[in-house]
């Protein structure tokens, strides 16, 4: 049995192959770790945030509600995968207004490794944001 964990490594977004039903793949260095449903309407956007190649700077994906509560959504290895990945989790979302790409600081030498949620996060990315609203907002045909 393999006892290796998910979830070591930076997280790399890319898109499934079917054209039908269209996913954002999230994988570690050990494997899948989520994939997140894409909305067609929405596929030119993630396609073309995955097409903005930026050099690999470690960097987390925070999620701002409509209300500034801060939710961190990832540790990514480049902006790209992390705006990609915001741009789908906004278009399911109702409550979050936008995201941002934050650079994660190196660890100061000698500095105690205290583990996933202690990093120190420095300057702004990317900001990711859609004018259009989540799916539950537009009007539903009965």
């Amino acid at each position: 049995m393999d006892r290796r964990r998910v979830g070591r490594g930076g997280l790399r977004a890319e898109l499934s192959p079917d054209p039908h039903e269209p996913r954002l793949v999230l994988r570690d260095e050990d494997g899948i770790v989520s994939v997140l449903h894409v909305r067609h309407d929405r596929l030119p956007e993630v396609r073309e945030a995955l097409g903005r190649a930026a050099p690999e700077c470690s960097c987390v994906l925070e999620v701002v509600d409509d209300h500034g509560d801060v939710q961190t959504w990832g540790r990514f290895v480049a902006p790209h995968h992390a705006a990609a990945t915001g741009l789908v989790l906004l278009a399911c979302d109702r409550h979050s207004d936008h995201a941002v790409v934050r650079a994660v600081r190196p660890r100061p030498v000698g500095a105690q490794d205290l583990g996933r949620g202690s990093e120190r996060l420095g300057e702004e990315l990317v900001r990711v944001t859609t004018a259009r609203p989540p799916a539950w907002w537009e009007p539903q045909r009965l």
